[in-house]
């Protein structure tokens, strides 16, 4: 039942990103887990981006800069919505 709450007795729900117009966009924050070779953890931070491609851009920049870099943390803000899986009476 992965991603199914109970939203009431008996009824179940699907938690699905909220896609309305006027939902703000998703935003996305990643930090490099990293640590250097005195075991100081790297923790650069992006900055808030709206779209994955540009979080994959950030973490590959940070790769050139730093190519042992490999290990990162997202930070995700979606709007999410709880939709039943039958209406309520």
């Amino acid at each position: 039942m992965t991603g199914a709450v109970p939203a009431q007795p008996g009824i179940l729900a699907k938690l699905v990103p909220d896609s309305g117009s006027d939902v703000e966009p998703p935003t996305y924050t990643l930090v490099c887990q990293s640590e250097s070779e005195d075991g100081t953890r790297c923790v650069a931070v992006s900055i808030e981006l709206n779209d994955l491609a540009q979080v994959q851009g950030w973490a590959c920049v940070h790769m050139m800069r730093h190519p042992d870099h490999r290990s990162f943390h997202m930070i995700a803000d979606v709007p999410m919505v709880a939709v039943p899986e039958t209406e309520p009476e």
